[in-house]
């Protein structure tokens, strides 16, 4: 038991007598927690930290702990992986992090004889990035297949691709395991994801796709490489690997894993123009209908809120086919009241951008004009009235010290296979590439961390959310005197 044993050794020499006595929580309940017979609720974990002066650590550490009891450890990992792989690409966005191209891509690579044999971690590593730098210089393109997860692989990707836009195609084949809807098989298809996207996000020549595969896990050399003159097989450690340059072992390689390719998944999904990007959201968001939908976004989902009127008034009619684009936006933002019930996970600053600057970070700016101050009092209006009613927007503002993330960054979803990740990049056309997590065993574990947050310590209420608004609402209106 997580709790308890975090419990026993936060209580230190402290008896539960005086506990009880510091926290009004009666000896025998306090006796149970302590044995791990029973669990505590939080407000007895608030009154136990109090009791015994807990920092602000060790009270996390309670907590953590509590959740890992309530929940299961490869969930609670699942959770912990969510919000890493928001860091890692806010990280990214705001290249604060972003890998960079090792001085060696340029060295060169030569084996003696037809086959080379490693025999330790180390020595397949150095001759693995040396070979895999050689053929990125040389223009070859790379083939890698990977059994789920490999930190070693996706290490060594992310360092000789970093931001080099002009390497050749890499084709990564992942292979996920069968989903049994255990929180086991999650945590691998989590750190997959947490593996591929910072490499997508800075090399659009990295082209990950999976498959489902019963491959047999005790096989020797499970993992390969082939390139235009080398075929690798290498072991999930990395402690063994067997690098082959004959030529007609390298097409028959070749050839075997553009089968296994031909029968694969992407998990990216480009959009490329302002009618792509429209059709998405229409063809996705469509389907979340029956089950409320959670949202995680920089903005309270503004868009709930475009009327026909703003369309035809805002829209930009300065590029071809405008029309087609305002009646496909009419019929995606007019239609959404009929859609399922929305659950929205915001951040302050995304709401703050909106009153100050009047654009919507979900309709791209080449589309639509700043919102007049007039318009945007009454979205902000509009959207404090859905909030009271409590029948279809159910906003939640996320609290500044609990979580930071990009504000291209957006989910929706409801647990199932048509769940979305949009990450819209600064590129020139102002689009980018949508992680599509379309199989109910890549979007579950993330929907559930965003899920997890209502009704947790890291968000406001409803009601206290309204209030927030109205406050920033009052405050705008008394700038103004109106």
């Amino acid at each position: 038991m997580w709790f308890k044993d975090e419990f026993l050794r936060l209580l230190g020499n402290e008896t539960i007598y005086n506990l009880s006595k510091n926290t009004g929580i009666e000896r025998t309940k306090l006796q149970r927690i302590k044995s791990g017979k029973r669990q505590p609720n939080k407000e007895d974990i608030e009154k136990i930290a109090r009791a015994l002066f807990l920092s602000a650590e060790e009270k996390q550490a309670l907590y953590r702990a509590y959740e890992i009891d309530l929940i299961g450890v490869d969930r609670y990992k699942c959770r912990v992986l969510s919000m890493k792989f928001l860091n890692d690409i806010t990280a990214i966005c705001e290249k604060k992090s972003s890998p960079r191209v090792q001085n060696n891509l340029n060295s060169s690579f030569e084996i003696h004889g037809e086959v080379v044999v490693t025999r330790s971690t180390s020595e397949s590593i150095k001759l693995i990035t040396a070979l895999v730098a050689a053929e990125i210089s040389a223009g070859s393109e790379i083939c890698i297949f990977t059994d789920s997860y490999d930190e070693l692989i996706f290490n060594a990707l992310s360092s000789l691709l970093g931001s080099n836009e002009t390497c050749p195609n890499v084709k990564h084949l992942i292979a996920l395991r069968p989903i049994d809807e255990t929180h086991e098989s999650y945590l691998h298809n989590m750190n997959v994801i947490t593996g591929i996207y910072p490499i997508v996000i800075n090399n659009r020549n990295y082209y990950p796709n999976y498959i489902y595969s019963s491959h047999d896990s005790s096989c020797f050399l499970p993992y390969y490489i082939i390139t235009d003159n080398y075929s690798v097989n290498f072991s999930r450690s990395l402690s063994e690997a067997v690098i082959i340059r004959n030529p007609e072992l390298v097409n028959t390689n070749r050839k075997i894993f553009m089968g296994r390719w031909q029968n694969s998944y992407s998990f990216i999904y480009e959009i490329r123009d302002i009618f792509a990007y429209i059709d998405y959201y229409m063809n996705n968001l469509n389907n979340f209908k029956d089950e409320p939908v959670y949202s995680l976004e920089s903005e309270p989902c503004l868009a709930f809120f475009i009327t026909e009127n703003l369309i035809l008034n805002y829209v930009k009619r300065d590029f071809p086919d405008c029309d087609i684009i305002i009646n496909r936006a009419k019929s995606y933002f007019t239609g959404q009241e009929d859609l399922a019930v929305k659950k929205v996970f915001f951040q302050e600053r995304g709401l703050d951008s909106f009153i100050q600057t009047g654009q919507i970070k979900e309709i791209p700016e080449m589309l639509c004009r700043p919102f007049s101050i007039n318009d945007r009092i009454a979205i902000l209006r509009k959207m404090i009235a859905a909030a009271k009613a409590k029948k279809k927007y159910f906003p939640m503002m996320i609290k500044p010290e609990a979580m930071y993330f990009h504000e291209n960054i957006r989910f929706y979803g409801t647990g199932c296979m048509e769940d979305i990740f949009i990450l819209l990049r600064d590129d020139m056309d102002g689009f980018s590439s949508i992680l599509a997590l379309n199989d109910s065993g890549l979007s579950i574990p993330f929907f559930d961390f965003v899920k997890s947050l209502e009704g947790s310590e890291s968000v406001y209420t409803v009601d206290e959310t309204i209030q927030i608004i109205q406050n920033k609402l009052d405050s705008l209106i008394a700038k103004l005197n109106i």
